[in-house]
């Protein structure tokens, strides 16, 4: 038996047992156990075993409000970043599927270079670049961008 012909019998076993209802929802039930096996179960298992100390911290209101201040700065970042996304987005998009120009290829390359770059990666050249006197910065004199809210939505608009 050569190689197509072994590759054409067992696509053919996957096809018969892919079309069985058995088989396909036993698979998926596997799926569902691996997710909450491997993802779920270990948060879970990690608050339950430091409740106590989870505790403390629910206990000390000051902690407690920096900790709801920092959520709901989150929560703000995000739906202006994602407003952000989808203005510049949209237009992108459309630019990328419509035109014909010889640049969408450099665009598309562009646009896709932050998932290649690991995050950690990204977050510390936007770092060095905006805020540091030896990046981009240094033309202008002095830091773009603090530390604050203005560089952290540059970073998640990057992404």
């Amino acid at each position: 038996m050569n190689r197509s012909e072994f590759r054409q019998s067992c696509s053919n076993i996957v096809n018969k047992l892919s079309s069985k209802k058995a088989v396909k929802y036993a698979v998926y039930a596997s799926a569902i156990l691996v997710f909450f096996i491997l993802i779920l179960l270990p948060p879970i298992f990690g608050i339950l075993i430091k409740w106590e100390a989870i505790q403390q911290v629910f206990d000390q209101s000051q902690l407690m409000g920096r900790a709801l201040a920092a959520i709901g700065n989150s929560f703000i970042i995000a739906m202006i970043v994602s407003a952000l996304d989808l203005i510049a987005g949209i237009p992108m998009a459309w630019l990328l599927t419509r035109s014909k120009s010889r640049w969408t290829g450099i665009l598309d390359t562009l646009a896709d270079l932050p998932f290649v770059v690991p995050t950690a990666a990204l977050g510390y050249s936007l770092l060095l670049f905006w805020n540091s006197p030896e990046g981009i910065s240094s033309l202008f004199g002095g830091s773009l961008v603090s530390t604050g809210w203005l560089l952290i939505m540059f970073l998640h608009f990057t992404f």
